[in-house]
């Protein structure tokens, strides 16, 4: 039997994404048969020996779709088709080995499994191997081997892959340092929307690596991946505002992308806006809401802020000190920072 197989694709994160995106009614509803059915359908055709359907029972269980999440079942239905050959049931095998989900944590058995999808070719299970050779996850750490894997994904599109290689090859780890071959797999996995590469492409039109050093350029590459929520693409793209680098000084678009940073915990750009407090640049002067940046900012072990939060305690009162103490402590990271109106004792 056919399972709808242009939804059940071969990545081995196809059910999980369908499930994440499309409710079981709307995901059945052509078939005219409800979650129920399908499983059972699925089990029916499992135990005649239907090698994709013993795979998407597995997946089911692994991902708790349509069934109660069972690892168990998971693996049995799982092993079964990939002992067949199933390049996804290999993959998700491998990645319940890799996560120890339902088995005991063991990389060289991941690595297997890996190894048999990767040598049919598939780009997923390739790039896998190339990241656990750079590792040394489940194998002695072979950076060349990395770089071939990596190689045979990345010439496939995965992006991961494209952009592991780019890296490798600006670090010259298994291969001689090549700036040139690092900015294409960058630009290759940029061009797949991928932030960390976008980011990457930013440092190299920053520095000047592999092309002519260009602050306007650097600035849109550092944008596009600071939308996506890049935290160092933020800081820098606040940094490049301050400065007026790659377009015109804006304070009030530099305290912005600063805060973004701040609030994915960016050491650097906690202090920055806790200066900025301190002096009232870009935002109302506020000692209070200063010392509790300079207090995040030194819980996660920077030294930098010990001279301004001496000269703030000198300034604040007792009540001051103890509510950015306590504001400090309340916040989490990837929440709202406190706003200037929020502190009580201010001014």
């Amino acid at each position: 039997m056919t399972y709808r197989r242009k939804i059940f694709c071969s990545s081995i994160f196809s059910v999980f994404l369908l499930i994440s995106s499309v409710s079981a009614d709307d995901q059945f509803k052509s078939d005219s048969v409800n979650g129920t059915e399908f499983i059972g359908m699925l089990l029916k055709d499992a135990n005649r020996g239907d090698i994709e359907a013993q795979y998407l029972l597995g997946a089911h269980y692994y991902y708790g779709n349509l069934v109660a999440q069972n690892y168990a079942e998971a693996f049995k239905w799982l092993s079964k088709a990939a002992k067949k050959g199933n390049i996804n049931a290999q993959k998700t095998l491998g990645l319940m080995y890799r996560l120890g989900n339902g088995v005991s944590q063991n990389y060289a058995e991941a690595f297997r499994w890996y190894s048999k999808a990767a040598k049919q070719s598939d780009a997923t299970a390739q790039s896998y191997l190339g990241a656990m050779y750079s590792s040394g996850e489940g194998v002695t750490q072979n950076y060349a081997e990395a770089i071939r894997w990596y190689s045979k994904a990345a010439k496939q599109g995965n992006v991961n892959a494209q952009l592991n290689l780019g890296l490798m090859y600006y670090k010259g780890e298994g291969v001689a340092k090549n700036y040139a071959e690092a900015f294409m797999w960058y630009n290759k996995a940029a061009e797949q929307d991928n932030a960390k590469a976008k980011f990457n492409l930013g440092l190299m039109y920053y520095k000047g690596e592999a092309v002519p050093q260009n602050y306007a350029e650097a600035a849109r590459w550092f944008s596009k991946a600071a939308e996506q929520g890049h935290v160092n693409a933020q800081y820098v793209r606040g940094y490049m505002y301050s400065l007026g680098e790659g377009g015109a000084q804006s304070t009030a678009q530099a305290i912005s992308w600063f805060s973004k940073a701040a609030e994915q915990g960016h050491v650097d750009a906690q202090i920055n806006l806790a200066l900025a407090y301190e002096t009232g640049l870009g935002v109302p002067q506020n000692y209070v809401m200063s010392y509790m940046l300079a207090i995040l900012a030194a819980t996660q072990g920077d030294e930098n802020t010990v001279e301004l939060r001496s000269m703030l305690m000198n300034k604040l009162s007792r009540e001051q000190i103890a509510e950015a103490q306590q504001k400090a402590s309340e916040w989490r990271v990837n929440t709202s920072l406190p706003s200037h109106s929020d502190f009580k004792t201010w001014p």
